[in-house]
């Protein structure tokens, strides 16, 4: 079942991160978008906590099919759980 749902969140432009690791550069974030989904290197998304409060912006540094990675400030609130959602322009 949470498969077809991430599916469905990604139709939107939105993705649960599943991943936090941090590191010496900072903390990077692992979610479910990836250039299937239209992510690139270098697209902003926005940064939800679980309840869809903004947390801020944020950069995509790598992106593969279907997962992307972004860097976030060592204090950032991000963890799992939190979601990622594309701005629109």
């Amino acid at each position: 079942m949470g498969s077809l749902w991430d599916r469905l969140m990604a139709r939107q432009g939105e993705a649960e991160v599943f991943h936090v690791r941090g590191d010496e550069t900072g903390v990077s974030i692992y979610f479910g978008l990836g250039r299937i989904h239209g992510i690139e290197r270098g697209s902003e998304l926005l940064l939800l906590d679980s309840k869809r409060r903004p947390l801020g912006q944020i950069r995509v540094e790598t992106v593969s099919d279907t997962d992307g990675v972004a860097k976030v400030n060592a204090s950032s609130e991000a963890r799992p759980g939190c979601l990622v959602k594309r701005i629109a322009h």
